[in-house]
């Protein structure tokens, strides 16, 4: 821009003075214009000489194959190359991890009485008791301890009429995994293998046990019974007052234990001097189940056919009274959660939870209720009234409610009838 400025101003001080020789400028605007080009010039040749290195310049002073930094320097292409080098360091290291992370399994813990279980599962145990946790249950390492309690470590005290079977304190309490975990209960009485007890909860807030709904069956050491749960807490089994104990079944459980392969499986047994009534309810029943299980196959037999139940396999549904019934007989008051008991030559409803239920004036009763014959290994539905009325009506019931039935994680209903309306006047 400087050399630019010169130039120019150069050739008009060359123009001014031929201009002025000419005559075609007076003398005092050729000083006065003289004078001006003349500055323009020398401030112009001052620019010149401070101004910086041009670029071109620079690369010629800086070759182009190094920058020089420090003392030393370094080629920038080396310097490349080693970037690349970490960058492909630092991927192979990231992919490792990864395959380490999602591929390979985390290892499958065995420990006593606690241990620290992750994602991949592992089995902590005390003794017989154990929870056996599969992977993917836990998302994070979580410190896991089981402990075996008895009637003198229980948070409370046993539910009434009920004796301790067995228990076990999991922690940390209200835990909850992705997938149920299986829980191992030590039995203080033995059990035969494969029933199934009724599992119970202790509930901190109301200070006392409440059963689950979930039925541990019994391993084949017949020591030890075993369940699938949600979350940890005190879990317990009991043996109910007055029985084996009719394995803890809940109606919950019937299309599990009477349904296998598509086909309702059980005999009916009726009472060889049964009145019609007994015979029309378990048809009416057997046709519900059947609409539901088109395969299903049931048969029916009457109780003098065979001396013993104990002749007669699989699953029994029985119908009537222990008067009318003897099946049911077999059954009554040792065996049931609710049962039939006899007064001045007339029959009532006892129930283990204390509970009575008398005729009266236009009203009746009936028990319908799923108990475990342990001696045969099977499950077993009675349903019976206190008389021919009532037994029909609970029949009727039972086939017209089975939807809402099969939910209920209950044992026993005691159905209250009156003229036509037949209602639950209590569960067990």
């Amino acid at each position: 821009m400087s050399s630019n400025e010169v130039s120019k101003y150069a050739g008009l001080l060359d123009k001014l003075e031929e201009r002025y020789r000419k005559g075609e400028v007076s003398s005092k605007i050729y000083e006065n214009l003289r004078k001006e080009y003349e500055e323009k010039i020398r401030n112009a040749q001052k620019r010149r000489i401070e101004e910086p290195p041009t670029p071109k310049k620079i690369k010629a002073r800086f070759p182009r194959k190094t920058i020089p930094l420090g003392r030393e320097g370094f080629s920038s292409k080396l310097a490349t190359k080693k970037v690349y080098a970490v960058i492909a360091i630092v991927i192979v290291a990231v992919v490792a991890a990864g395959f380490c992370f999602f591929i390979l399994p985390p290892p499958y813990r065995v420990a006593e009485g606690e241990a620290t279980i992750g994602r991949g599962g592992g089995c902590v145990y005390d003794g017989s008791a154990n929870v056996t946790i599969p992977a993917d249950a836990l998302v994070a390492d979580i410190r896991i301890s089981v402990r075996v309690l008895n009637e003198t470590t229980l948070p409370t005290w046993p539910p009434p009429r009920t004796k301790l079977l067995g228990a076990a304190a999991l922690h940390p309490d209200g835990l909850v995994f992705m997938t149920n975990v299986t829980i191992t209960i030590p039995l203080s009485e033995p059990r035969s293998a494969g029933v199934r007890l009724s599992l119970w909860v202790y509930d901190q807030q109301k200070n006392e046990f409440v059963e689950t709904g979930i039925l541990a069956q019994v391993n084949v050491d017949g020591l030890t019974a075993c369940g699938k749960v949600a979350h940890f807490s005190t879990y317990a089994i009991f043996a109910q007052a007055g029985g084996e104990h009719l394995g803890g079944l809940c109606f919950s459980n019937f299309t599990d234990i009477f349904v296998k392969n598509g086909r309702f499986n059980a005999t009916f047994v009726l009472g060889e001097n049964a009145p019609k009534t007994d015979i029309v309810g378990s048809v009416m029943i057997g046709e519900k189940l059947g609409s539901l299980f088109p395969t299903s196959i049931w048969y029916a037999i009457y109780d003098t056919t065979y001396a013993s139940s104990d002749l007669v396999e699989g699953p029994l549904v029985i119908i009537g009274r222990p008067d009318t019934n003897l099946f049911w007989q077999k059954f009554n008051i040792n065996s049931s959660w609710a049962y039939f008991s006899i007064e001045n030559g007339k029959y009532f409803i006892e129930t283990l939870d204390g509970h009575e239920y008398r005729n009266s004036t236009n009203i009746t009763w009936a028990i319908v209720q799923l108990i475990w014959d342990e001696k045969n290994n099977r499950p077993v539905l009675l349903i019976g009234g206190l008389d021919a009325h009532a037994t029909y009506a609970a029949c009727y019931w039972f086939a017209h409610n089975i939807d809402y039935v099969v939910e209920q994680t209950v044992h026993a209903f005691i159905l209250k009838i009156a003229s036509a309306d037949v209602s639950i006047q209590h569960t067990l």
